[in-house]
């Protein structure tokens, strides 16, 4: 629970930020990807990281639908990631929404 705790203090602290993901972010990126027991089965993290992770990286960045989120304490502390994608829905008139 040290973890959620030092979280929580940063949070308190105004320490946590998040802004668009870049391509230095990648490396740590893919550690956490590969640092838990699920990722840990099918990731490899390596520096430099495996082409198919940049490859990933450049399509996600190219798409205007989504955008690739860092959760940062004290730059350059990335300590978390999220994948935001827009959907066009069939309902409501093909309007994109984003949490339906």
């Amino acid at each position: 629970m040290e973890i959620l705790s030092d979280f929580n203090e940063s949070v308190a602290a105004g320490r946590l930020s998040f802004r668009l993901a870049c391509t230095q972010d990648l490396t740590d990126l893919v550690r956490m990807l590969a640092d838990d027991p699920l990722g840990s089965k099918r990731e490899t993290w390596s520096v430099p990281v495996a082409a198919d992770y940049v490859d990933a990286f450049a399509a996600i960045d190219a798409d205007p639908n989504n955008e690739l989120v860092v959760g940062v304490i004290d730059e350059p502390h990335r300590r978390g990631a999220c994948v935001f994608e827009r959907a066009v829905a069939g309902r409501r008139r093909g309007n994109a929404s984003v949490g339906d």
